[in-house]
């Protein structure tokens, strides 16, 4: 039972099915452990054989031809999209290459039902399982199969009559996956692209969030078919992106601007237009410039003496050497503004309480400790208040810092060995693994934590469980009579019991191990990692400082446990 997490008819599917009533064609769930034995069961498979069915020592979900059986039958009396991804995610499971081909149509039929969706609802879950399902297409099917079924799904999306944001991160997320991943080929990736950006100026544009989705693509589209578009598709871009320039901050207006110039540079322009977009660069140079000059939170004078002297010394520093080794040092650094600033400083924030940082304690504001907040009956207030005050105290620590990231920063060669020289030997991730990790690190440095920060997070989850059993600690957990493996809920856990904490704080300080757990799984806190895992975050809202500054605590990770077991 170590080495395989098995769902059998006596102790699943039998339980499972006793749940279920069939009525009006659809499967209604009661909404007990079984329904979430069910979720459990994908993502299980989902953590363990992400990429290649690379599985840790062996293991992995088996699934009998007989269960394949019920689970069709199961879902062929189904109509919630929710349902029968995961039911087809367990099919796939099956080692049987006869089934794949099989049920290969019941599979991909998922991703068809899911699109026409988009033409009667905005259903953002229908979305994040369009996502899983062309994702694990890769690993589920063989290449032929995957080939197809793209074809087939970009040739819908290319017909559909209907615009919303759900259609367009489709599109988006179908064909970045097909480009990375060279399913399809460069011309008919070309063709699907162009029809796309053709359709672009009969969009409608209701909300400013649907406008920004539909800029990235844009931006996407011109990365990677630059110098294979048509002169018109090129004009189209530039023009598309300069009419709604007014939804960029200051940084991409930069970016995108100077992409644009390119564009324009390649195309005849007898009317000169290229013009008015170094006009328009040269206003958000200075745009960008004023921002980075002036302090925007109402705090005291003192406090911000501390901040302006922050950003001279941030500043000062890239200038110097402009390159990530120096970021990560002023991301990690607990004296950036030290607690004690913040401490003194607390009248600021004008609160009862007093969080600090990386404390598991509220303080009076004498100083005094009101209570452990696992012992805490105010444990809610205890959340909220950490909430309000640590939303803050990223405001002032690395508000700043990020900003002068975005402003400063380029991608070279030198932080490709940079990040290889920081994973290679690395006690927390396998040698397999460094590529992958080089990818999702480098995704994020260059602005798309949209796309990477899930698959960061699940790297950092098997790099763990990697170390863990190289200390001869079990990977696995017993819950419900199943045997799961084990996830960043179970190792941060603040338990006297939990021999997976108990092993980090062996490593990592007791601050910097808090921090870890409040933002990647502590429910009252950021809760990351469950979040995103189970698609529950807007795109949008992974932009946020929460989210960066966990980047670079991950990262801190990975270059504290550098060298320092053996």
């Amino acid at each position: 039972m170590d080495k395989y997490y098995q769902i059998t008819k006596n102790d699943y599917l039998d339980e499972m099915i006793s749940s279920v009533t069939l009525e009006n064609s659809s499967v209604r769930f009661l909404f007990d452990r079984k329904y979430s034995q069910l979720c459990g069961s994908a993502e299980v498979y989902d953590y363990i054989s992400k990429f290649n069915k690379y599985n840790y020592d062996n293991q992995k979900i088996f699934v009998s031809d007989e269960d394949v059986r019920f689970l069709v039958s199961l879902k062929n009396y189904s109509n919630n999209h929710l349902l029968n991804s995961y039911l087809c995610t367990l099919i796939s499971l099956n080692d049987n290459e006869k089934n794949k081909f099989i049920f290969y149509d019941e599979i991909s039929s998922i991703c068809l039902e899911i699109i026409d969706s988009y033409t009667i609802s905005k259903n953002f879950n229908s979305y994040n399982f369009f996502k899983h399902f062309v994702r694990s297409s890769l690993y589920m099917f063989h290449k032929g199969q995957v080939k197809l079924l793209y074809n087939t799904i970009l040739a819908k999306l290319s017909v559909l009559s209907i615009y919303n944001i759900y259609y367009v991160s489709s599109i988006n997320f179908m064909l970045k996956i097909a480009s990375e991943n060279t399913v399809i080929s460069t011309n008919k990736l070309l063709e699907y692209s162009s029809i796309y950006i053709s359709k672009i100026n009969e969009i409608t544009y209701d909300n400013q969030h649907f406008m920004e989705k539909i800029i990235y693509i844009v931006e996407f589209h011109i990365s990677n078919n630059q110098n294979t578009l048509k002169k018109e598709l090129k004009l189209k871009l530039a023009h598309f992106i300069f009419n709604n320039i007014s939804l960029y901050s200051f940084t991409e207006k930069q970016l995108i601007l100077k992409k644009c110039i390119e564009l324009l540079s390649e195309v005849d322009d007898p009317n000169n237009e290229i013009n008015k977009y170094h006009v328009e660069l040269q206003k958000a140079n200075e745009e960008s410039l004023k921002n980075l000059e002036k302090i925007q939170t109402p705090y005291s004078k003192k406090l911000t003496d501390v901040l302006n002297k922050q950003r001279i010394d941030i500043f000062a520093s890239f200038e110097k050497k402009n390159n990530v080794r120096r970021l990560l040092v002023l991301a990690v650094d607990d004296d950036l503004i030290k607690r004690d600033d913040l401490y003194n400083l607390s009248d600021t924030f004008g609160k009862e309480l007093v969080f600090n940082c990386g404390k598991k304690y509220i303080l009076n504001r004498d100083g005094s400790i009101i209570n452990n907040y696992l012992n805490s009956e105010k444990k809610n207030e205890f959340y909220f208040n950490l909430s309000y005050l640590f939303n803050n105290i990223l405001d002032l620590e690395f508000r700043n810092l990020l900003d002068a990231f975005l402003f400063y920063f380029s991608y070279d060669e030198s932080i490709d060995v940079f990040i290889n020289d920081i994973l290679m030997n690395n006690p927390i991730c396998e040698k397999e693994r460094i590529s992958y990790l080089n990818k999702y690190i480098k995704g994020i440095l260059n602005r798309d934590i949209d796309n990477n920060i899930r698959s960061l997070i699940s790297e950092l989850e098997n790099g763990l469980k990697y170390f863990f059993k190289n200390q001869n600690l079990p990977i696995t957990n017993l819950k419900n009579r199943n045997i799961y493996s084990i996830n960043l809920n179970n190792i941060l856990k603040d338990d006297e019991k939990n021999v997976w904490r108990k092993c980090l704080s062996e490593f990592i300080d007791g601050d910097y191990l808090f921090l870890l757990e409040y933002l990647l799984v502590s429910p009252g806190g950021g809760n990351i990692r469950n979040d995103v895992m189970h698609g529950n975050v807007p795109p949008d809202e992974m932009n946020s400082y929460m989210y960066w500054y966990l980047f670079f605590l991950i990262i801190r990770l990975y270059i504290g446990f550098k060298g320092c077991v053996t």
